[in-house]
Formats: structure tokens, C-alpha cells, sequence
């Protein structure tokens, strides 16, 4: 199969389409899109009639009461006598190469022994399919003569030569529950599953794919304008490599756990999924068991856990979504994003050691997120944003797993052979990021985010930048948490700096192509940064600034003090609420106000008990309402 990458063209996206309208409309739309593929499957079980074919049992040779327990072949056998649900025993593994061609289809593991298979009595496992005699897939489905449902449940699918599923041009809905996709290689792409064109909706709960590898997404690799993938439950994505090498956006190596292209559209919830699904003989509950991630995938090149080009969509939910009055996911469990690795082949010079986004309509909007202790040999520890593509990370509403660290971008780190960006680099793309406690980050130049080129846009709010670089120490040189070079432009709005361990300055401004820094109403207490700006900056706009020294740059409204945060040793920086002198500081009539504070809350509460300095907006990523005793409640 010949796999071609069209590279997608269009307009740079705008600014406006990060704004929260645009955002919540994009996600709105996908949610809604995720429940109609789960209502379909329940509408699958519903209507699921046997007439034709009916269910029939697989198991052992010399189990008599197996309707199919000869030869090489008995599942496949069974698929081809017409039946609509084939009831594997686990008292055998089955080592074959199965083909699913336009038919409806359920195909379910977990039963000791074809008795049990009769009698509906799951004792739970998987049903193993070995693979690994032929050079086909494990499962391949196609066909695209009528839209068909096919259905996995309970097995393992291992050591396939050319992937673990695999379709193509397929019209299908395809159900994988409690499913393992394990030590499978594909020398094309998706290693794991690969969808490739066709209008193939792909729906999992507890998957697990791990150890496989491709030259393309290790784990999945999904191509085309009507192809998607959803993950609910404990889906995990573990252990998987893209193994590929070469240059250009279209080489091979990329995307460890997750490959994208040609507008795939791939979302992943963390916990729960909605209602019970109805199977034959037993209810399969598929509510809130939490665990999802995407953990230790290495690419050779780009996008440890994800890699994605050509106008596709990445949607990481960590909080519970809803719509018309249906939800996905929960506000218990984050969504990990951790232990990915870019450039695994130490080649140094390509990156996102988590998710790369490539391309113009390439965009991926992602909330209640641990992403941690991902690396890259080239730029971007976590995030490689470029060529137009665009990130979004925020908060969706009040309730998390956690009210500070709701985002939590931790100790993730670009190449040590000048490595840019430790969380984020962003080239020629459009970034937002906000509600996010981002710390222990590490590259050469921008321990957080670099910044460049003239189209490059880089925007936070509401968040906390705390302990980012450690004084060069450990390979890394560690100058400036934020870099913009190039003509990239940076706008800094309500965000708290504070002991971050910079070299050099807090801010880098380079002044080629007029690279650009807009701070607004922050805190930035980083004195172990050094200055706040380095000398022969750049275009600088700085406004209702609370900061450890003002030699280094000129702005309105500046003030060198002590925040006086609650608690800094514990990690608690809030504002004091009987001492503070940055509350009430600001009228924030400058500052661009997109996001709630970093605890979810309203800004510009007018404390009582502080003389307004310009206003009752106060300085930095959190709101204080402790004085508040209604905001104090939670009634906001």
C-alpha cells in the first residue's frame, strides 16, 4: 500500500482562532462528534439481530462443545460461515491472520471454554491472536460497499508482521473493548492499528497498545478526512516507536505513539466513558476507571507521543467534556503525557519530544494535562509547533484533578546541542497557553518557550512559571525562561514568575525582524534569572509590572516589592490576603483578558481591605477572594 503525504495549504490562521469562542466551538463540535460514534455503537448493540449466521463458539481441538474447534483457521472459519458473533475460549491461543470484508461483526475473548462461551459466562482474559505466520496483519478490515460495525472484545492481538489492525478505504465503525495491541511492526505506518483513507471511525475503551513499531506512529497511524480515533477508560499508549529516518515533513520516524495526516482526527478522554454498553448475555460497564496516557513513546524524529501534519486534529481531554447533556471522560484523573522522547536516534536535529504539529489547519486543543518528563534531542521538550499549526492548551471549567496544577507542564527538556524551547518551540505557529503551572523545564536557550520567525505567536495567561532551568548546570546553558527571535512575538498576560534559575535574564527579546514582548499585569519575582530583560532588546510593551529589579527595561505602572505569596517553599502562590501589595493593583485596561485566573476564578474582584493602586485587578496568575466571603464558598 502506498502511503502519500499531500502537504495541507491555506491561509495563516489568525490570532482570532485561539480566542475562546473559536476554541469552544472547535471542541463543542468534537465532543459532539465522539458521542455520536459511542451512540452508534450502543445503537449497534441495540440492533444487532442474528437471523442470519447467529452466534457460534471457537475454541480448543477436542472441545467438543465448540462449533469451531478444527484446523488452522477457526476464526476465520467462523467469520466466513455468515456468523455475527464469534465467542473465542482463552483455553488456546490462535495463530492466524484474519480478514473481516464488509460484514457486521462481533468478535469477543474471555471465556475458559466453549461451555462458558454457550452459557454467556465471561470469567474475563483476552483471547490471544497470534499473528506472526503470515506477513499480513493480524485483523484486516475492508470493505466500503455498505457502512459496517465491527466489534473486538477481550483479545490480545500480537507479533504481526504488518500490524496489529489494519484498513483501508474501509466504511466502517470499528469497537474495540478491553483490547491489547502488543510486540506488532509495520514498515509503513501504525505499527499498533492503521487506518488509512476511507470513512473509518475508530472507537476504544480500555486499550492498551504497547511495544509496537513503525515508520510511522508507532502505536496508531491514521490518514485521511473521514478517518478518527477515540479513546476512552484506561486507554493507554505505552512503549511504542516510530523507528524511521530522513528529512522533510514527509520522512519517516515520526510520531512514537501516534501518527496523524491528511486530517485524522484523533481524541482521547481521561476516565469514564457514558453509559453502560449493552452486549449479549451480560452489561459491559464502561464508567470512570481513569489511567489514561500516552507514556514512553520514542520517535526518531519528531513527535514522541504524537506527530501530526496535514490540516489533522488533536483533541486531550484530562477533564470531563459534555454535550446535550452527555459527557466523556472526568474531572477525577488527568490525561498523562509522559516519558515521550523525539529524536530517540540521537541525531539531535528534529524534536516535540511529546507532540509536534505541522502545517496550516493543524491544530490540537488540549486540557486537565500532566505532560511531564518528555524530551527531545532537538527542539521542543514537549511541544514542537510549526509552520502555521496551532496549540492550544487551557482550562475548560472549575472542577479538575487538581485546582492549581489543573495543566501541569513538568521537567521536560530539549537537546543539550543548543536545545530550544524546554517546554516549547514554537516556529511560524500560533500558541496559547493558560491555567498551567509550568516548572523544571530545561533546554540551551528558552528553558520554557523559543519563539521564531515573523508568524510565530506565542501567548500565556493565568499561569505560574516557577524553578524553570537550574544555573546551567547539567549540560544545559539555561539563558532566559522566554525567547523570541526573528520577529516572533510573545504577549505575557496575569502570570506569576518566580524562582525560575535562568541564565542571563528573565526575557530574551531579539531585536532582528522587530521580535516582540507584550508583559502585562504579571508578577515576575526571579531574581536568580537575573535582569527581567537582556540588554539591546527588542520591541517591549510592559505594563502593570510588579518586579525584583527596573534597570533593564522601561514600562507604566512598574513596581519593584515583595508579592508576599501565602506559602513559596510549599508551592502556594497565592496572594496574601492581608499583606499583599500586589492586590488591586491594575485597571487592566491594557491587558487582554481571555482566561479566568489559574484557580478558575473571575478576575478583578475589588478587595475591600486594599487602598486600589489603578484598580481592583491584582498582579500576577491568581485572583485573590479570600477576603471575599462568598467568593471564599465557591460561589462564583
Amino acid at each position: 500500500m502506498n502511503i502519500i503525504f499531500t502537504a495541507g495549504i491555506c491561509l495563516m490562521l489568525n490570532l482570532t482562532t485561539l480566542h475562546a469562542n473559536s476554541r469552544q466551538d472547535n471542541v463543542l463540535q468534537q465532543v459532539r462528534a465522539d458521542l455520536k460514534k459511542i451512540n452508534a455503537a450502543q445503537s449497534f448493540t441495540n440492533n444487532h439481530h442474528r437471523s442470519t449466521g447467529g452466534t457460534v463458539s471457537v475454541g480448543a481441538a477436542g472441545d467438543a462443545d465448540c462449533d469451531f474447534n478444527m484446523g488452522p483457521n477457526r476464526i476465520q472459519d467462523a467469520i466466513d460461515s455468515g456468523a455475527q458473533q464469534i465467542l473465542l475460549s482463552t483455553e488456546d491461543s490462535y495463530f492466524e491472520n484474519l480478514v473481516i470484508d464488509d460484514t457486521n461483526i462481533i468478535i469477543r475473548g474471555g471465556y475458559a471454554n466453549c461451555t462458558a462461551a454457550d452459557n454467556g459466562l465471561i470469567s474475563g482474559g483476552s483471547a490471544i491472536i497470534d499473528g506472526s505466520l503470515s506477513a499480513e496483519p493480524v485483523i484486516s478490515i475492508t470493505g466500503n460497499n455498505t457502512r459496517n460495525n465491527v466489534r473486538l472484545i477481550g483479545l490480545t492481538l500480537e507479533n504481526g508482521q504488518s500490524g496489529g489492525i489494519e484498513t483501508n478505504l474501509t466504511d466502517a465503525l470499528i469497537e474495540l473493548f478491553q483490547v491489547n495491541i502488543i510486540n506488532n511492526s509495520n514498515n509503513n505506518q501504525g505499527g499498533g492499528i492503521s487506518i488509512f483513507a476511507g470513512n473509518t471511525d475508530l472507537y476504544a475503551h480500555n486499550l492498551f497498545i504497547s511495544s509496537n513499531t513503525a515508520l510511522f506512529g508507532g502505536g496508531i497511524g491514521c490518514q485521511g478526512f473521514q478517518a478518527s480515533v477515540t479513546l476512552t477508560g484506561i486507554s493507554n499508549i505505552h512503549n511504542n516507536q516510530a523507528i524511521g529516518t530522513g528529512t522533510g515533513s514527509s520522512a519517516s520516524g515520526t510520531g512514537g505513539g501516534v501518527f496523524l495526516a491528511q486530517g485524522c482526527t484523533f481524541s482521547m478522554y481521561s476516565g469514564g466513558a457514558p453509559a453502560d454498553v449493552q452486549l449479549e448475555n451480560t452489561t459491559e460497564q464502561l464508567a470512570g476507571l481513569g489511567g489514561a496516557a500516552l507514556f514512553n513513546n520514542s520517535a526518531n524524529r519528531m513527535g514522541g507521543a504524537i506527530h501530526s501534519i496535514n490540516d489533522s486534529k488533536v483533541f486531550l481531554f484530562g477533564q470531563q467534556m459534555c454535550a446535550d447533556g452527555q459527557c466523556l471522560g472526568d474531572d477525577a484523573t488527568p490525561l498523562l503525557v509522559i516519558n515521550n522522547s523525539a529524536d530517540a536516534d540521537a541525531m539531535g536535529a528534529e524534536g516535540g519530544g511529546a507532540i509536534s504539529l505541522l502545517h496550516p489547519d493543524n491544530e490540537a486543543i488540549i486540557n486537565g494535562t500532566r505532560i511531564e518528563n518528555n524530551n527531545s534531542g532537538g527542539p521542543g521538550g514537549a511541544f514542537l509547533v510549526d509552520d502555521g499549526a496551532s496549540l492550544v492548551v487551557y482550562r475548560d471549567h472549575r472542577s479538575c484533578w487538581s485546582d492549581v496544577f489543573c495543566n501541569a507542564l513538568f521537567g521536560n527538556e530539549s537537546g543539550t546541542a543548543v536545545g530550544l524551547g524546554g517546554l516549547l518551540y514554537n516556529r511560524n505557529a500560533q500558541v496559547d497557553i493558560s491555567n498551567a503551572f509550568i516548572s523544571e523545564n530545561r533546554a540551551d536557550f528558552g528553558t520554557v518557550v523559543y519563539g521564531t520567525g515573523e508568524q510565530s505567536v506565542t501567548r500565556i495567561e493565568g499561569s505560574i512559571l516557577n524553578e524553570n532551568g537550574e544555573d546551567g548546570a547539567g549540560g544545559w546553558s539555561d539563558n532566559h525562561v522566554l525567547s523570541v527571535s526573528l520577529g516572533a512575538t510573545a504577549e505575557l498576560v496575569h502570570n506569576t514568575f518566580t524562582d525560575n534559575r535562568a541564565e542571563v535574564a528573565v526575557f530574551n527579546v531579539d531585536p532582528a525582524l522587530n521580535s516582540s514582548l507584550n508583559l502585562q499585569s504579571s508578577i515576575v519575582d526571579d531574581a536568580s534569572s537575573g535582569d527581567v530583560l537582556n540588554a539591546a532588546a527588542g520591541i517591549t510593551t510592559i505594563h502593570c509590572l510588579m518586579a525584583h529589579e527596573d534597570l533593564s527595561f522601561s514600562g507604566t505602572q512598574v513596581a519593584v516589592d515583595d508579592p508576599e505569596f501565602v506559602n513559596p517553599a510549599m508551592g502556594d502562590f497565592s496572594l496574601n490576603p492581608m499583606t499583599s501589595p500586589a492586590i488591586d493593583f491594575c485597571d487592566d485596561s491594557q491587558a487582554n483578558i481571555q482566561h479566568p485566573d489559574i484557580n478558575f476564578e473571575s478576575r478583578g474582584w475589588d478587595d475591600p481591605g486594599f487602598n486600589n493602586n489603578q484598580g481592583p485587578f491584582d498582579l500576577g496568575a491568581d485572583e485573590s477572594l479570600v477576603n471575599d466571603i462568598i467568593f471564599e464558598d465557591g460561589f462564583n
